[in-house]
């Protein structure tokens, strides 16, 4: 599963990607709170996952695309 965070140039891909890396951050996170006895804040999960959901239903311009790839 970690390999799957890893991804290619693809819109799409980079989206299964943060998902991916969202889910598989998630498990730890709960038992370490426990843990340490914490109170794991799943509000703040769901709100940043929320978030997430809208910036991917966010079309990226040209713009942005072209943004993008000059960081790398």
């Amino acid at each position: 599963q970690y390999a799957a965070t890893y991804s290619g140039s693809n819109y799409r891909d980079i989206w299964e990607a943060v998902d991916t890396m969202c889910n598989l951050f998630h498990t730890p996170a709960v038992t370490v709170a426990a843990y340490f006895d914490f109170s794991y804040r799943q509000d703040e999960e769901d709100g940043m996952r929320e978030y997430l959901e809208i910036v991917k239903k966010s079309k990226p311009t040209k713009n942005d695309m072209l943004e993008f790839s000059l960081l790398f």
